[in-house]
């Protein structure tokens, strides 16, 4: 069977391989950014290349306007080709999915077999947003008949709910893997192995485990390549190969952005920057380290902003003359410029820099209104319609939004050290009203929307303050380090007091007047920076029907609604990756214990892991008796949103209440749900 399989996708990929996918592709870099740069310098050559134009939509993944103004302007130029028909919906995933949606609607209805937009509605039919299991099963279906030796659909294999057609495509799966010879495909044994588990009873899961013993030996070869090694990683927690596992996790081929961040985030935690009144050689002695550090970590990431913004600040603490500063400064820029747009938050804090030093500040206006035209820009903050995060969005745009207003503050303080005092009045008036017109609504209840306006209007009075201070206008600045604390202490209390103190004085004020002052003035300010919002309840009350159900466990038992009725069931949701969860298990191992003799009550665990085997290994490692059901598919389609650890509490097929999260006392959080119980 293995060599009829081997001899079918060799005669298959003589010919599919090249109708789905040029030849080329493997010579491509694995890397999205790395990718879309060659495909970007080829389509200079040949713009209308559809293949071309294909692939460089897929490693850009969802596109900005301007990637949708392109594809409508080659749509129009190409009004009745399919492919730029479907070029242009392409475009559309992830900002305005439904209208891709419609169009790859009419593309079908003129070629069904159209390969792209079922490979395109394959990742559609997933998200949470649009899941649609039976849609993405045809999509499927279509792809690996008219591309069967293209791998990309096999990525959602373990989706498929038909389970005979997943059993049949494993099959052809293995065998497509078992005859490459480049390692980049080697990745979606993943994909298999998490199917195999799936369909195969549990008794034969310990033979589905040698044969992952027999996998390994193909992908070891290449485990220094970083798309093979969480592969092998997997496959040898799947087999049992702990040490394997461990060498895997022990020697990872780290990103480099992640590591300057790690190593310059450990070294400023190892030497702290010197103080203002610090002496002068004792700055530069710390300049001269961090400019040398500052080179290293622009060779470890070019691409990290982290290396260029400390070599200009390490400039200016050795006195370097501001033609090198600024030349720095504009290296920054310009590795800024060819970075995504919420990277704007960094041009703020190189015009910071400058006027700190008082240095280039005929450069801080240019710096400022770039920062704030891409600050503004819509899509300074992108969100996918495919699995939207409300909350997250917000407070992105939030912190965009005090960005602005640090922007301008930072313009403000340098139209002052030019003596333009007018001028830096306007832009702090600008700044004021900019941020009233920002101002979260009064139900909002999103705790970092609040935090971010919150430390921008600290800042925003704070600078004011200070400018009223350097004045002289004594009142207006004592008033104003007033209202600062009253809206944020960000641990500068002290400082803040400190310097009302000075003013009272200079201002003639009693000791008597000072104290109610000060009574007065801590009374009002935040006993933290956040501001607190209402907790979700313990429990909230539910009303979901339970979907059909029917599962196997780690045991080979299979589950259905029935064996449900008449019990309150109390199930937890939770997957091997997820921490809280793991601290959660040993609490419902507890509870299931106490349950494991009732006639009315029933404890059970969903797992979410992609391949059950790993759920399987762990409860067993772990002692763990309760039963523990691959459910992935069955959890997705009750939240859409994924979010464990949950707990959900059903009665007679329903959903009666829901647990979100896990708190820190195990024992109470039993003791909770043991309550929950009894019939309401």
């Amino acid at each position: 069977m293995r060599l009829f399989g081997f001899l079918l996708v060799s005669a298959l990929a003589a010919g599919a391989t090249e109708q789905c996918e040029p030849d080329y592709i493997n010579t491509l870099p694995a890397e999205s950014s790395d990718r879309r740069a060659v495909l970007e310098d080829r389509l200079q050559q040949t713009p209308d290349d559809f293949t071309l134009n294909r692939l460089f939509l897929s490693a850009s993944v969802y596109g900005r306007s301007p990637i949708r103004e392109r594809y409508q302007r080659l749509f129009a130029a190409h009004p009745d080709s399919l492919d730029y028909q479907y070029l242009r919906a392409r475009s559309l995933v992830g900002s305005n999915t439904k209208e891709a949606l419609r169009i790859y609607g009419q593309i079908l209805d003129k070629d069904p077999d159209y390969p792209w937009v079922h490979l395109s509605q394959l990742e559609i039919y997933r998200s949470p947003v649009f899941r649609d299991r039976q849609k993405l099963q045809a999509s499927f279906s279509v792809m690996t008949r008219v591309c069967p030796a293209m791998f990309a659909p096999y990525g959602y294999l373990n989706e498929i709910p038909d389970n005979a057609l997943a059993a049949h495509a494993a099959q052809f799966l293995r065998a497509m893997l078992r005859a490459l010879q480049s390692p980049r495909q080697l990745a979606y044994y993943r994909n298999l192995w998490a199917v195999e588990f799936r369909l195969l009873p549990a008794a034969e899961h310990n033979q589905e485990r040698k044969q992952i013993a027999e996998d390994l030996m193909q992908l070891l070869p290449f485990e220094h390549d970083p798309l093979i090694r969480p592969v092998i990683k997997n496959g040898a927690e799947l087999d049992g190969d702990d040490a394997l596992a461990k060498r895997m996790a022990a020697e990872p081929q780290a990103d480099p952005i992640r590591l300057v961040n790690d190593a310059s985030n450990a070294w400023f935690k190892k030497y702290p920057a010197p103080k203002n009144d610090d002496p002068p050689e004792k700055k530069q002695a710390y300049g001269a380290d961090l400019l040398a550090k500052s080179d290293e970590w622009r060779k470890m990431a070019p691409k990290s902003v982290i290396g260029y913004y400390h070599r200009v600040k390490a400039l200016t603490l050795v006195n370097a003359s501001e033609r090198e500063i600024a030349a720095a400064g504009e290296e920054m820029l310009a590795m800024l410029r060819g970075s995504d747009p919420s990277s704007s938050t960094w041009f703020v804090n190189l015009a910071r820099v400058y006027v700190d030093n008082g240095i280039l500040l005929d450069r801080v206006p240019g710096i400022v209104s770039e920062a704030i035209e891409r600050l503004d820009d819509p899509e300074a903050v992108v969100e996918i319609d495919l699995s939207p995060d409300r909350a997250l969005t917000a407070q992105n745009r939030e912190m965009l939004v005090y960005y602005h207003d640090a922007a301008l503050l930072v313009l403000a303080e340098a139209d002052e050290k030019q003596g333009q005092r007018d001028k830096a009045h306007e832009t702090l008036y600008q700044a004021t009203e900019y941020l009233a017109s920002k101002a979260p609504s009064p139900t909002e209840t999103n705790e970092m929307v609040l935090f971010w306006y919150k430390r921008a209007r600290y800042e925003n009075l704070r600078t004011q303050a200070e400018m009223a201070e350097r004045e002289g206008r004594k009142l207006d600045a004592l008033n104003g380090y007033r209202e600062t604390l009253s809206v944020l202490a960000l641990g500068q209390q002290k400082e803040l007091m400190a310097r009302q103190r000075k003013l009272w004085q200079e201002l003639g004020g009693s000791d008597e007047g000072w104290q109610q002052w000060m009574d007065q003035a801590l009374a009002a300010t935040p006993k933290t920076a956040r501001t607190r919002v209402r907790d979700r309840p313990e429990y909230s009350a539910e009303n979901r029907k339970l979907p059909p159900l029917l599962a196997q466990d780690t045991e080979g038992r299979q589950w259905t609604l029935d064996r449900l009725a008449g019990k309150t069931t109390i199930a937890v949701v939770w997957a091997t990756w997820c921490v809280p969860c793991r601290a959660e298990l040993p609490y419902f191992a507890k509870l299931a214990d106490r349950l494991k003799n009732s006639d009315l009550a029933l404890a059970i665990a969903f797992n979410t892991d992609d391949n059950i085997a790993l759920a399987e290994s762990f409860a067993k490692s772990h002692g763990y008796t309760f039963p523990v059901l691959g459910a992935k598919q069955y959890a997705e389609d009750l939240m859409p949103l994924m979010s464990i650890p949950r707990t959900w509490i059903s009665r007679n097929g329903v959903i009666a209440e829901e647990h979100i999260g896990f708190g820190d006392d195990g024992d109470k959080w039993v003791e909770q749900l043991l309550s929950q119980l009894k019939e309401p």
